[in-house]
């Protein structure tokens, strides 16, 4: 029931949906940018549904803070955390930031803990999503994310009725959606990797 405005869209969501499953197994992943042109198109409960497929779980929602030592400290927390999926739902001001370009493509990360005179470095191993309508990407953060763009064509698409509950099909199917994506990627392992 997705509304993707691309077939590059669609392979945006099948990357979102693979990579937390093999992310602890490769050293960094991109973001994936769940972006829309209006409110309700369906932006985070695609997040939660490749969040759902990979965890059993929705993803950790964030918020990007406005200051670069807060935002050090929110990544830290949620990296210590352990979380496995992580959504910056409704990214309303340009992604980017020295501390989350850090996040994407270092294999650890360290900072300040809340609260406290003390330094921890991390490993880096979440799968990023990040959501939010018309959402543009700044300065060197457009080499780490790869964007689906949602376009369900109506004015009013929060009205959609999906043709099923997605957070009560998926748990109830999550075995065999977990080994139709692995099969998916061991077939391209198979092929060679190819282009």
């Amino acid at each position: 029931g997705f509304s993707f405005a691309t077939p590059a869209a669609k392979s945006a969501a099948l990357s979102g949906l693979m990579t937390p499953l093999v992310r602890h197994t490769v050293q960094t992943a991109p973001l994936h940018l769940i972006n829309a042109r209006r409110p309700g198109s369906g932006k985070s409960l695609l997040a939660d549904s490749c969040a759902l497929i990979a965890t059993g779980k929705t993803a950790t929602i964030i918020d990007l803070a406005d200051d670069d030592d807060e935002q050090e400290k929110r990544l830290l927390s949620v990296f210590m955390a352990g979380d496995l999926v992580i959504n910056l739902d409704n990214v309303i001001k340009p992604l980017g930031g020295a501390h989350l370009c850090k996040a994407l493509t270092a294999e650890t990360f360290t900072g300040r803990i809340l609260g406290l005179s003390k330094n921890a470095t991390v490993p880096t191993t979440a799968a990023w999503f990040a959501t939010g309508n018309n959402v543009a990407v700044k300065e060197d953060m457009t080499r780490r994310v790869v964007i689906c763009l949602l376009d369900p064509q109506t004015e009013a698409p929060e009205k959609r009725e999906y043709e099923r509950n997605l957070f009560e099909w998926i748990p109830a199917n999550r075995p065999a959606l977990v080994m139709a994506a692995l099969t998916a990627l061991r077939a391209y392992v198979v092929a060679g990797k190819p282009k």
